[in-house]
């Protein structure tokens, strides 16, 4: 029996087999027939597998781009199935950058890319367990606060994790926009006049909490009275949940400023 599993073990070292992608691994050493290791040929990755396994070509390449042809898990602790909350944020993370599909949604992710260390999952993964503030509530990955309005690159120093209501309050709707600036409105009842509007969208369940919702004679009086009011609010927001945040996307929200990119409709309109 010895010398039969000595002779198979021989046979069956090098052989090649591959797997779902098309990769190629191949049989570096051969113990049973449910013990064995194989290396692929092109990551150099090793994975301990059985033959059945390997033959069927359901092992995993770790370091294969499995994930929109450009992330790979990576050799480490953290697992998808045991990290949920960080395999999330890493996924979605990769199909805002390079799911085709997701560039119809507007120009907020066009030429988006994730940095070479965060392709990997373990690294993001370690990043977000140092930087979460707290495993019971659920965070946003942000690059805006940090990066600066429109940065096209998530790393470790754009990027932070913000509670929903801060990330949802500075985002920019393109989209829904319209003609003026945001937060601006030609008034339907006096059409010589625009008005700026802001509500505490959070706070809207209880009704419509305004802010802000006064006429002013041109848009640019409307638009600078909007940015005016949504600075205050963003920054009080920022005091509300300082515990929640980082030292440095803590200042950075104090700092907040109305992009200057919203201000691109008719700013100088009579």
């Amino acid at each position: 029996m010895g010398i039969y599993h000595v002779n198979l073990g021989a046979e069956r070292i090098g052989q090649i087999s591959y797997d779902k992608y098309g990769s190629a691994m191949r049989v570096i050493e051969y113990k049973t027939a449910n013990d064995l290791t194989v290396e692929f040929v092109e990551s150099g990755s090793i994975v301990h597998t059985t033959w059945r396994n390997f033959q069927a070509g359901v092992v995993k390449d770790p370091m294969a781009k499995s994930v929109y042809g450009m992330g790979v898990y990576g050799i480490g602790p953290y697992s998808s199935h045991e990290h949920p909350g960080a395999y999330r944020k890493w996924f979605d993370m990769l199909r805002r950058c390079y799911d085709p599909k997701w560039s119809k949604r507007g120009d907020a992710y066009k030429d988006v890319h994730v940095c070479e260390e965060w392709l990997n999952f373990q690294n993001f993964a370690a990043w977000y367990y140092d930087n979460i503030p707290d495993l019971t509530n659920d965070y946003e990955l942000d690059k805006d606060v940090l990066g600066g309005f429109g940065t096209k690159l998530y790393c470790p120093d754009n990027c932070s994790l913000i509670p929903q209501r801060i990330n949802t309050m500075i985002s920019l709707k393109e989209k829904i926009r319209g003609e003026y600036p945001v937060g601006v409105t030609k008034d339907a009842q006096c059409g010589s006049k625009f008005r700026a509007r802001l509500t505490d969208r959070y706070k809207k369940a209880n009704g419509t909490i305004w802010l802000l919702n006064e006429l002013y004679d041109t848009v640019a009086e409307a638009s600078q009275a909007y940015n005016n009011a949504k600075e205050k609010y963003v920054h009080e927001v920022a005091e509300e949940y300082r515990d929640q945040l980082s030292q440095r996307t803590y200042d950075a929200l104090r700092r907040w400023q109305v992009p200057e990119e919203t201000n691109r409709g008719t700013v100088n309109s009579a």
